[in-house]
């Protein structure tokens, strides 16, 4: 059972020092499991060479407005309960610990909430267990965490897994494993749909568990999503784009002037765009499939997406490794062409214009919406997916390369990353209470 957090009072610094020698000769009559050459067993034990006496498991996960905090559970007799350490952590100087009041939480616990945090904030996190007669005990490692609006969902081609990440990426709220090779995500805003190479398109709740598999497939490469739950795939394989329901029933199969679609992306009114590098050409379609234009001045575009805000599609040739802004008529608006290669293209809804990734010269391009290059960001890493949140502008990064998420501000900052990915092959991004 998880107890909330409420007010909290000061305690005068971290006074969470390792136990005295008393407290360390009573943990070793009382409360250890097996005495004398048999190994120590208790995690409680100061004497243990696992543990050191700290209570084991400790984390702190960073979500919206709240931390959520786990430890393994203990069911040990002289045990009889655990205090929980916060300190802000500020650019000025540490602030002294605070006791949560409501501690001690019970014996029998193994999690807790606090929600007397500010997004934004670093918190440094202690647990400190309570032993009978003795007092407090050895305190945990102190861990961190950083509450915010966001979570990052990618996919892990490799570890054939999908995984949401804390707001500070900082630690792993679930993972969806079983997979072959997830290799792209889409949202409604609520649920995901991942596409699975070598398994077909999986849609899975929120919280990580699996609704529906549609099968049929021999590529699904790339999925979009729309707001209620219909969704689009490119099969390169099959020279297809499919739609389906949002209970995964076929309803549309495309084919039309269609040989290796790679990309697929909807438009604010529900209207299609593919981009086919095979055929050389990029076409709009309406819902039902009916062909409305196809713009055959790309050598391989393989890369698009759509701003709802105009519906002008921003595509990545990625053959000529150019940039072509169209219009939401399929004409062309600006072209681009000082990459080496375009590995990902986001249109960035909060100020305009669109992000590039160039993975062969390490670096991403803000462009503005003329076309013209604002500024490039170098050394960071074979970026193959970008996106940018639409509410305050800050940027996400999947590096296949590093084997890592990152998030920057709109000029470049570090904001939080995180290496617990093995090969990230796309990302999403959103709202904490989404």
């Amino acid at each position: 059972m998880k107890e909330p957090f409420r007010a909290v009072r000061a305690n005068p610094g971290w006074s969470v020092s390792a136990p005295s020698a008393a407290l360390s000769l009573a943990f070793v009559c009382l409360l250890l499991v097996s005495c004398g050459e048999r190994e120590r067993s208790n995690p409680l034990d100061p004497l243990n060479p696992a543990t050191g006496g700290a209570p084991p498991g400790f984390a702190a996960v960073a979500l919206d407005g709240e931390v959520e905090l786990r430890w393994s559970p203990l069911h040990l007799s002289g045990l009889t309960g655990f205090n929980i350490y916060r300190a802000e952590r500020t650019e000025r100087e540490p602030r002294l610990a605070e006791l949560v009041e409501g501690s001690p939480f019970p014996a029998y616990s193994d999690g807790a909430t606090d929600s007397s945090v500010m997004n934004g904030i670093t918190y440094d996190y202690s647990l400190v267990p309570l032993i009978r007669d003795y007092g407090e005990g050895t305190p945990s490692q102190p861990v961190s965490a950083t509450p915010g609006p966001h979570f990052a969902v990618a996919t892990d081609g490799w570890a054939g897994v999908v995984r949401k990440f804390s707001a500070d990426m900082r630690a792993s709220v679930w993972t969806a494993g079983g997979l072959y090779y997830p290799f792209s995500v889409a949202s409604d805003g609520k649920d995901l749909w991942v596409t699975d190479l070598y398994g077909g398109l999986l849609r899975l709740s929120g919280d990580g568990t699996f609704a529906w598999r549609a099968t049929g497939f021999l590529l699904p490469v790339w999925v979009s999503v729309r707001p209620n739950g219909r969704s689009a795939v490119a099969d390169p394989v099959l020279g297809t784009v499919t739609t389906l329901s949002p209970e995964g029933e076929v309803e549309t199969t495309i084919s039309e002037a269609l040989q290796q679609p790679s990309c697929v992306t909807f438009g604010p009114q529900g209207e299609l765009w593919v981009a086919d590098p095979g055929a050389g050409c990029v076409n709009k379609y309406l819902a039902s499939g009916v062909l409305l234009k196809s713009f055959t001045r790309c050598v391989g575009p393989g890369l698009l997406d759509v701003d709802t805000t105009d519906g002008a599609c921003w595509v990545g040739d990625v053959v000529a490794a150019e940039l072509v802004k169209l219009s939401a008529d399929g004409d062309e608006l600006a072209r681009v062409a000082s990459f080496s290669s375009v590995s990902a293209v986001e249109v960035d809804e909060y100020e305009g214009g669109c992000w590039v990734a160039d993975a062969e010269r390490e670096e991403i391009t803000r462009v503005w919406s003329d076309g013209q290059i604002a500024f490039r960001l170098g050394r960071i890493g074979r970026i193959v997916h970008i996106h940018v949140t639409k509410d305050d502008g800050s940027v996400w990064l999947a590096d296949e390369k590093g084997g890592r998420l990152l998030a920057l501000t709109r000029g470049g900052k570090m904001l939080s990353s995180t290496t617990s990915v093995v090969k990230p092959t796309s990302l999403l991004v959103l709202r904490e209470n989404q």
